[in-house]
C-alpha cells in the first residue's frame, strides 16, 4: 500500500490516499461502509471490524506522517490519526455525500490542504 521506502513523504501521502480514494470509488464500497459504520452502533462484532478498518488506514498513513514530521513537513504534534482525520473524512464526506468521484485533482487537494494545515 505504501510508495518506495525513502520516497518524499508528501508522494507516499498521496499514494496512499490514492488507492483508498480508488477503493472507495468502488461501486460496492459505500454499502459496506455504511453496513459497518451503521452495525458498529450495536454489534460488537462491527464494532471490531469498524476498529480494525480504521487502524489499517492510520497504520498505513504512519510511516508517511512520521517522515513528514521529520523532515519539518508536519508540526511535531501532528499524528497519523490527526492526519487521518484531517484527509480522510473529507474524502469519504466528497465520495458518499456529495457523490463525487475521488480523482487524482481531489486527492491532491485534500493532502496539500492537510499539510498546510499542519505545516510548522
Amino acid at each position: 500500500m505504501r510508495a518506495a521506502s525513502g520516497a518524499e513523504p508528501r508522494a507516499e501521502l498521496v499514494h496512499y490516499l490514492h488507492q483508498l480514494g480508488e477503493r472507495l470509488d468502488d461501486a460496492q464500497a459505500g454499502a459496506v461502509l455504511a453496513a459497518v459504520l451503521g452495525g458498529a452502533q450495536y454489534d460488537d462484532n462491527m464494532q471490531n471490524l469498524r476498529q480494525t478498518l480504521l487502524a489499517q488506514i492510520v497504520d498505513a498513513l504512519r510511516p508517511a506522517v512520521t517522515a513528514a514530521v521529520n523532515r519539518g513537513r508536519l508540526r511535531d504534534d501532528v499524528t497519523a490519526e490527526t492526519f487521518a482525520m484531517t484527509t480522510v473524512g473529507p474524502l469519504v464526506y466528497q465520495r458518499f455525500l456529495v457523490g463525487a468521484r475521488l480523482g487524482h485533482d481531489t486527492v491532491d487537494a485534500v493532502v496539500d490542504a492537510a499539510l498546510r494545515a499542519w505545516a510548522p
